[in-house]
């Protein structure tokens, strides 16, 4: 028997992390969450995750500095990103338009609320990629 997949999800909405933990659980990974951004590179660097999944607002280090700093650190590089975000939107992607999306570095993108089905299958192709 493998050792399951590991998935870190950063995100302050309590609710959200919960609900995305059952679905992720349910699909046999080991789901840890952190609230904030300090919590969450703390948790990359102890865990060292097989997937992030990170929301863009968070609490003190914001999810685009996360995203950026991990692209360009040679030992999270390699980790896959998906971000998760109701900023699209919010903002009706003027801000978050294709251009600040490629700068970001992310893997994938995905919108809340978010189609338990497509998170499911962005994880495995993201998984299956790294």
């Amino acid at each position: 028997m493998s050792t399951p997949q590991k998935i870190l999800i950063i995100d302050d909405d309590k609710d959200m992390t919960e609900a995305l933990k059952i679905i992720l659980e349910d699909e046999s990974y080991k789901v840890k969450v952190a609230f904030t951004g300090k919590q969450g590179l703390d948790a990359i660097r102890e865990e060292k995750p097989d997937l992030i999944i990170l929301d863009l607002l968070l609490p003190g280090e914001d999810g685009v500095s996360i995203c950026r700093n991990l692209k360009n650190a040679p030992e999270y590089k390699d980790i896959p990103v998906l971000v998760l975000t109701a900023l699209a939107r919010k903002m009706e992607k003027k801000i978050f338009s294709p251009a600040v999306r490629e700068n970001l570095g992310a893997d994938e993108y995905l919108d809340k609320p978010v189609d338990p089905e497509k998170l499911v299958e962005k994880v495995r192709k993201l998984l299956k990629r790294s």
